[in-house]
């Protein structure tokens, strides 16, 4: 199987990180998420989508030129955000509607879509204080509904941002893209929307703050990877930072031996990155550090440097290289070595079992020789010769 990595880059998009993003295909070994910048007002759908959804801003909203919600609060004020949803089929759809915190996945992208995913430092997840009236409907052909999503700021002030997303599904499709998958490629038909949601109380600047927390070798879709878990444990989004790793077996920093760079990556807010770095080939046992260099382009804060160190036992090797599809025979036999080393003990052990029986038997043989009558006491004896006998 030949793996195929595809970069797609929209400087609209990317400059405005909370955009109408529209998931309309998903393919395993990565997801693949086509994002698009919308205007205000508008519904817009990707091709074979056939319900679309618009943000119907409220008067708290800071900038109206966007399409998306950005809405500056007080503590503990409430506001209600409203969504359209058009069923634009000739069919009944079942939709469902949730609240959920912003993540940050292992390609650099800020996501909308997984409720599980908060990290420690996220004091207020927007799932928790938002919340739908009615998250389950159906919608009649060529229909619309107003969704509403209830949100309460926390009642103490703070600085920064908190970022989520209203996700909106279709139930069928859903199911259906579960049903449809293969070991080696999932093609998904998964139909979704996510209109981000940025909440905010002060106009105080609030930077990212960067830091490594581990690395881990695992499979990716199959593929040999090592994840590089980085964190943002800041209220404040990372916008296209750049972001370099250098992978060193522990002991030997002058050799590199897996290098990455990703000039375009982004964090939410409070969030943690599973950031893969797929190795390409088989993984040796032993212990490595990768080297972490991320830069914010906007040069708003300092460069971000640290080492993750991490290993790899034999047989977590063995696993990892039987189970992926790309993997090639290690370069160096280490199960063999270990076979071998394992014979080796164990022809010792019963060479020393052997040894020791023996001596045990020969003491048991040995027969006790008795001293001749008149020799006891010390006595000499007598020699005589045949002089003396004449």
């Amino acid at each position: 199987m030949k793996r195929v990595f595809l970069t797609i880059r929209r400087t609209a998009l990317l400059s405005i990180p909370l955009s109408l993003s529209i998931i309309s295909i998903g393919i395993s070994v990565a997801s693949i998420a086509i994002f698009f910048a919308v205007l205000p007002g508008a519904a817009h759908a990707a091709p074979n989508v056939k319900f679309s959804v618009q943000a119907l801003l409220p008067d708290s909203q800071r900038d109206s030129s966007v399409s998306y919600f950005d809405v500056r609060l007080k503590p503990g004020q409430s506001e209600t955000l409203r969504v359209r949803v058009t069923n634009n089929d000739s069919q009944p759809k079942r939709i469902r509607v949730s609240a959920i915190a912003a993540s940050t996945n292992g390609n650099g992208v800020i996501e909308y879509t997984k409720p599980d995913i908060i990290d420690p430092s996220l004091a207020h997840p927007f799932n928790q204080l938002a919340r739908v009236i009615e998250p389950d409907f159906t919608l009649q052909p060529n229909a619309s509904k107003v969704v509403v999503t209830e949100v309460t700021m926390p009642p103490e002030e703070f600085d920064g941002v908190i970022l989520g997303g209203i996700h909106v599904m279709d139930i069928d499709q859903h199911k259906k893209a579960n049903a449809e998958s293969d070991d080696a490629v999932v093609i998904s038909n998964r139909y979704s929307y996510a209109l981000g949601a940025l909440l905010s109380e002060t106009d105080a600047p609030v930077l990212p703050a960067i830091e490594g927390d581990k690395a881990y070798p695992t499979l990716t879709g199959g593929y040999t990877s090592v994840i590089h878990d980085i964190r943002n444990t800041a209220p404040a989004i990372a916008k296209e930072w750049e972001l370099h790793i250098e992978v060193y077996r522990k002991g030997d920093m002058a050799n590199i031996i897996r290098e990455l760079d990703n000039d375009n990556v982004n964090m939410a807010p409070n969030s943690s990155m599973p950031y893969v770095l797929f190795w390409d080939g088989a993984i040796d046992p032993g212990d490595y550090i990768s080297r972490v260099t991320m830069r914010d382009t906007e040069g708003d804060t300092d460069d971000v440097s640290f080492d993750l160190p991490w290993s790899v036992s034999y047989a977590q090797a063995q696993e990892l290289n039987d189970q992926a599809v790309d993997a090639e025979p290690s370069q160096f036999p280490w199960l063999w070595v270990i076979i071998i080393a394992a014979m080796a003990l164990i022809i010792l052990a019963l060479i020393i079992i052997l040894w020791k029986r023996r001596r045990k038997e020969d003491k048991e043989n040995e027969v006790s020789i008795e001293p001749a009558p008149g020799l006891t006491g010390g006595s000499t004896p007598e020699i005589v010769t045949e002089e003396d006998a004449e």
